[in-house]
């Protein structure tokens, strides 16, 4: 026969109640675990059925997370399970391991990752399967014992080593059906490619004939490009000989090019030449006009001076007729002058024109430089009120900024607080802290609640409760008896266990009158009350705490029984001292959780309501405050008033000066504005005579008579 697989050690960490990493070994063939209610045995139970890959549902669990150790008095949460279970067979070794982290469980086999399948097809044969025989639960004999032939057989082939073989077989006509589907899913393929094969044996002959035709086309062209290329070389030929022309006759025009600047240059030079000799020639005509004049002037005076002055002069004697040349040169000349005066009167008059031209534009330059000012100051102003309303709105902004930290605070805060309560809530559905029984009955007609759901304790005082009530914690509160033998009836179909206490039933003991002492904090009753309203809340304490009386330490607790008390005693950390004398104490493994994590779920609510209040406040502050694109228009139109100071303004215009004739400058005399030489002064001749001179001519060309006194005639001087 068959040697049987046996488990050899089971080594839990995190796993339920089970924080610190625990080891069993089972050394045995057989191997009892005792104790109390609530010391983990069922917990044992459970990590054999999850490492061997049992769902969350098929456990007491709703939810993976029910597995993970929610932490105790003095210890954190995990955030992790792992057991690991040992199984051998004679020399044969298997080692399981499953490891739980948030919703991802880890299995691995021997060392080795793998899948469920894997670990079902390692674990065959052994009973710890999944549907294993090995395990049987509380009330699962009797569905054991009525189970289907199917599952009958399944469990014989499990206990007569043969389904390994039984998983083999199955698998291996898996397998096949999977080769079958997927030959014909191949074939199916294989025909689909053939088809596929025609058809691009098509394209490719067709392809083939379009190459041929391209390269048809290639050589069409390149026979045309060829001769394209010839033409375009004979047509280059002729331009390189055109160029060689063009070469030549640019060398010829450069050649004349050097001539004509050189018949230039001696043009100038001649023209320069012939400039200075009529320069010469015009102060030779003035010289001799002055000679004549000169000449003129003296035969006169010799002809004055030789003849007797005359009695009566008469009239002064006409100057000399002058020639038709001269008159004709005059005549020209006056002209002349006449047409220059014409012209620098039309040039005058232009110039004005300019002149009123410009003053039109110097005066609207100048409006528009006085309205350039206008505006600027307008937008000074304006500026200077736009940034006073951005340090405003700047303020209200930072203001905003941080109402609105704030806001996102106690949002994230309510999600976390959501969250958290949404958790807790599963978590207490769920049952997680609850024993089988009274998990299974909530909800029930006529049943009002598990104590541990029920009560609610001081604040601070949850250790201390938990520990008065003990496994009172479990007790089931029922309407009347009827609803707890319906709840009783259910359990014993459905596996679990539990008490009941119905109200009609309930018979509480006398409540307890201690006297004053130190370190007392009350009768336990009075310390609790319950969550659910209507119901008698004292009888209901007194049954389940009796006579407990509180004590804020141990020291105090004692003083009083050595004083004479007699009442059941507990303290604040959790210590109790019994009635008959016995004393409890030490760390409290997972105490005042139960309560703990219900009074934690009811402040969760309340600090949701106070986050949703204060949400509701910040948005309402938020609504009169400015938003962010406010002050970024508001920026952006300072910014545009700043810009528009930034730029220069028009220069402030100049007004136009008033056109003068041409030659004349402030403070100067018609005879220095003239363009003619002055001829007012004569050269000082040589004296004719020792002691003798010429007389000096006037401005006019006319020497100046002086009458004597007494005398009619004048004589010249």
């Amino acid at each position: 026969m068959t040697e049987a697989w046996r488990i050899d050690r089971l080594t839990l960490q995190g796993f339920k109640s089970f924080a610190e990493r625990t080891t069993l070994d089972f050394p045995d063939p057989v191997t009892g675990i005792i104790g109390p209610n609530g010391s983990g045995k069922s917990n044992l139970v459970e990590a054999l059925r999850f490492v061997t890959g049992a769902r969350a549902q098929e456990l007491r669990g709703q939810e993976l997370a029910a597995f993970l150790f929610h932490g105790a008095e003095g210890r954190p949460p995990l955030g992790f399970a792992e057991v690991r279970l040992e199984l051998s067979r004679g020399k044969e070794r298997l080692v399981v391991e499953r490891r739980l982290e948030g919703d991802r469980t880890f299995l691995k086999v021997n060392g080795r990752p793998a899948s469920a399948k894997a670990l079902a097809l390692a674990l065959a044969g052994t009973g710890l399967g999944r549907g294993g025989y090995a395990i049987v639960g509380q009330g699962e004999i009797g569905a054991l014992l009525e189970a289907p032939e199917e599952v009958l057989l399944a469990h014989l082939e499990e206990a007569a080593g043969l389904k390994p073989v039984a998983e083999a077989a199955k698998a291996a006509e898996e397998r096949l059906k999977e080769a079958s589907a997927l030959l014909e899913e191949r074939e199916a393929g294989l025909e689909r490619l053939k088809a596929e094969v025609s058809r691009l044996q098509g394209e490719a002959e067709r392809a083939a004939r379009a190459r041929a035709l391209d390269l048809e086309a290639l050589r069409l062209r390149r026979s045309v490009l060829l001769a394209r290329m010839e033409e375009a070389r004979a047509e280059m030929a002729k331009a390189e000989a055109r160029l060689e022309e063009l070469a030549k006759e640019e060398a010829l025009l450069k050649e004349a090019q050097r001539g004509l600047k050189e018949r230039q240059e001696a043009v100038h030079a001649e023209e320069e030449a012939l400039r200075r000799r009529l320069e010469e020639v015009r102060l030779l005509l003035k010289e001799r006009e002055g000679l004549q004049a000169e000449e003129r002037e003296l035969s006169r005076i010799l002809k004055a001076l030789d003849r007797p002055p005359p009695e009566d002069p008469g009239p002064p004697v006409p100057a000399p007729p002058l020639s038709a040349k001269e008159v004709r040169a005059r005549l020209a000349r006056l002209k002349a002058e006449e047409e220059r005066l014409l012209g620098e009167k039309r040039r005058l008059e232009e110039a004005w024109r300019r002149h009123e031209a410009e003053a039109a534009r110097y005066e609207e330059r100048l409006r528009q430089h006085q309205e350039a000012l206008a505006e600027r100051e307008r937008l000074q102003a304006e500026l200077a009120e736009r940034e006073e309303a951005l340090a405003q709105l700047k303020e209200a902004w930072e203001k905003r900024r941080a109402l609105e930290a704030q806001l996102e605070e106690a949002k994230a805060q309510l999600r976390a607080a959501s969250r958290e309560r949404e958790r807790l809530s599963r978590l207490l559905e769920a049952g997680v802290d609850l024993h089988e029984g009274p998990k299974r009955v909530r909800g029930l007609r006529g049943i009002l609640g598990v104590v541990a759901d029920l009560v609610r304790p001081e604040p601070g005082l949850e250790v201390a409760l938990e520990v008065a009530l003990g496994p009172r914690l479990q007790w089931v509160l029922a309407q009347d008896e009827e609803a707890a033998k319906a709840a009783i009836a259910l359990l014993k179909r459905e596996g679990g266990r539990a008490t009941f206490l119905p109200l009609t039933l309930l018979n509480p003991p006398p409540a307890p009158n201690p006297k004053p002492v130190p370190g007392l904090l009350g009768p336990a009753y009075r310390l609790a009350s319950l969550r659910a309203p209507g119901l008698p809340a004292e009888a209901i304490l007194l049954a389940l705490l009796g006579d407990t009386l509180v004590f804020a330490d141990l020291e105090a607790a004692l003083a009083y029984r050595r004083a004479g008390g007699r009442e059941r005693l507990v303290t604040r950390e959790g210590e109790v001292l019994e009635r008959l004398g016995a004393l409890t104490g030490g760390r409290v493994k997972g105490g005042g959780e139960t309560l703990l994590l219900r009074r934690r779920l009811e402040d969760l609510a309340e600090e949701e309501t106070r986050l949703r209040e204060r949400i509701n406040a910040l948005e309402e502050a938020l609504k009169p405050l400015p938003s962010g694109q406010a002050l970024a228009e508001a920026q952006a139109r300072v910014a545009a008033l700043q810009a528009r100071l930034k730029a220069p303004l028009p220069p402030a215009p100049k007004p136009p000066t008033p056109p003068r004739p041409p030659g004349t400058r402030g403070g100067s005399r018609p005879w220095q504005r003239s363009g003619r030489p002055w001829r007012g002064s004569w050269p000082r001749r040589k004296p004719t005579s020792a002691g003798a001179s010429w007389p000096r001519p006037t401005p006019h060309g006319r020497r100046r008579r002086r009458r004597q006194p007494g005398s009619e005639n004048a004589s010249p001087s």
